[in-house]
This record gives C-alpha cells, structure tokens and sequence, in this order.
C-alpha cells in the first residue's frame, strides 16, 4: 500500500529532527512555509543554476539570496536552510508527494515569489541546437492585479535563446533572428493562469473571469430594467424599436430583436 501525503510529511519530520542539532527548534508552521514558498520560487532557484543543469532534477545547493529569503520569510537559521533542503528537496520539486497552501511573501530581499516567468526556461523551438537552460533574461516592473490580494508590484521576466534569438515571455514568445518590423508575437496553445493585459499590467485567469461575469450580470440587470419599456414601444411603433435596437449594446439588441 503506498504511503500518503501524511505518511510521507512525518517522515521528513522526523528526518529533520535527527539531521537538525536542535530538534525541538522544528516549527511545524516553519516547515510547512518552506515548503510552500521553495515551491512557489522554483522559478528562482532555477535561474541562477549553470547552463548545463538538468531542470527534472533538484539542485544539491541553494543561492546565497535563496538561503536569506527563506530565513526571512520563514523565521529559521541561516545553518538550518541547507538541511532543510537536503531533506524536502525532491518532495518539493516533484510537488506530487503532498500539497501545500499557496504562500506569499513580500520583502525587500532580490527574491519575488509573485515573479512572472515564461512556462519553460529551456528553448523549445523546433530544430534549435540550444538543449541547456536559458542564461539570459530581462526583467522589468509589473502590476499584477489578483482576486485575492488586490494589485501587487513585482516583476515580469524573459528569458532569450541566443542560437535561435528567441525571446519567451509569460504568454508568447517573439523571434529576434528577422528584421524588426517583421517581428510578432506569437502566443501559446494553452491559457495561462496569468495574462498580460498590456504594457506592464498581468491579471490573473481568476480575477479576469470574474470581471467578465460581472460585466454579463450588469447588462442583463440593465437589459431587465428597460425590457417592459422596449416591449411597449414594440408594439406601437416600429421604427423607434429599430432605431432603438441599433444603438444599444449587442446583449440588449439580441433580446430585443427576438421580441
């Protein structure tokens, strides 16, 4: 019978308390935290990894602004980060052993667990040479606007391939081998979780749907309040309906031309 998620999350308890000095140091609420924050910012730990690093598998050290960021964010000792990763590392790459609340976490350190990364870091164009990871990138401020927590200042970042100059961002990509006015961007197959809205603004899939269900509600509420009122007209006078139904929105028109 496999172990589940409980089963699997006590035994790196216990690995922690016979790896740690200070056993009863173990916050509970400090290990969950890790783990859900070291999840969040993969993208980071990934970054700053040698060209030649293979992205299935976890790296055995952590970056000097990775290590001050968790000690931050998750009240442990400096000493304390590197056992902690050697023990959740691969539960926290595959991110299937368990599953862990979302944490954010904002400070004045480098590190950004809201940060907007492209879905890959590694070139996925047909026919490129290029196997490793990206090694260059650019990043610039950006908006994102949530369901949750309202607008957050963070950062969007690209990532270029400089065999085949391409450069992939959050939700397309854009080829820089061809002459610029012939550049465009081309978007993925799938629909991200965040979309970019325009310039430096990113609003989550969650927040954007329900702008559009609020934007539906508001016009049938209009579209009630004024239906008696067309009908009426309807009846009486045909050219005040037609003229009325090309001057109002199309949800309305739709309603009124079936009258």
């Amino acid at each position: 019978m496999p172990a589940t998620p409980d089963d699997l999350f006590q035994q790196h308890l216990e690995h922690l308390k016979d790896a740690l000095p200070d056993a009863s140091s173990i916050s509970l609420a400090a290990v969950l935290r890790f783990i859900s924050l070291a999840e969040q910012i993969k993208n980071d730990i990934i970054l700053v990894q040698l060209g030649n690093y293979n992205l299935s598998f976890p790296p055995n050290h952590l970056s000097p602004a990775i290590i001050k960021f968790l000690v931050a964010s998750c009240n442990i000792s400096e000493v304390d980060v590197p056992i902690y990763w050697s023990i959740l590392k691969v539960a926290i790459w595959t991110s299937t052993s368990f599953s862990m609340p979302n944490t954010h976490c904002r400070s004045n350190l480098v590190v950004d667990s809201d940060a907007i990364y492209p879905p890959h870091q590694t070139c996925l164009t047909a026919g490129c040479l290029n196997h490793k990871k990206l090694m260059e990138t650019s990043q610039r401020p950006a908006i994102l606007y949530t369901l949750s927590r309202g607008p957050i200042a963070t950062y969007s970042l690209g990532l270029y391939c400089d065999a085949c100059h391409m450069s992939f961002h959050n939700a397309y990509y854009v080829n820089y081998g061809v002459v610029k006015h012939d550049r465009m961007r081309t978007y993925y197959g799938n629909v991200p979780s965040i979309l970019h809205v325009g310039g430096h603004q990113y609003v989550e899939v969650d927040l954007a749907c329900l702008w559009r269900m609020q934007s539906v509600l508001a016009w049938y509420v209009i579209l009630m309040r004024h239906l008696p009122h067309i009908c009426r007209k309807s009846f009486v006078c045909p050219t005040y309906n037609a003229k009325y139904i090309s001057t109002v929105h199309p949800f309305e028109r739709l309603s009124v031309s079936h009258n």
